[in-house]
């Protein structure tokens, strides 16, 4: 992940680094942050990077990472969501039908 991105991600976790994130919600150094994530914090930080992306496209520098990282924090904030570091992390178990589902090596069938 290149500089722009990186930080891009720790202003949007208020200046916190991934190992500082990671200690925070209780992840295991070891273990990857993204895969506990909710849908909710998996979607900001989606968005914290597709736009990051955007402005390079348009000659941003690798500073103006932070500078959307920041902004989308601000309207999380400013809508009165949760920050990202403070939202619960996903439960790692898999439901009962994951678990039948996979065993079979079937894929669940989607709603039409």
């Amino acid at each position: 992940m290149n500089g722009a991105y990186k930080r891009a991600l720790r202003a949007l976790y208020g200046g916190r680094s991934e190992a500082e994130v990671k200690e925070h919600k209780g992840v295991a150094p070891n273990k990857s942050l993204s895969a506990r994530m909710t849908q909710t914090e998996a979607a900001a930080s989606l968005f914290c990077l597709t736009q990051t992306e955007e402005r390079l496209k348009r000659g941003g520098s690798a500073e103006n990472g932070a500078e959307v990282g920041a902004k989308v924090r601000q309207t999380i904030a400013e809508l009165g969501g949760r920050m990202p570091e403070d939202l619960p992390l996903k439960d790692e178990r898999k439901s009962s039908h994951e678990r039948r589902t996979r065993k079979r090596g079937k894929t669940p069938d989607l709603p039409e």
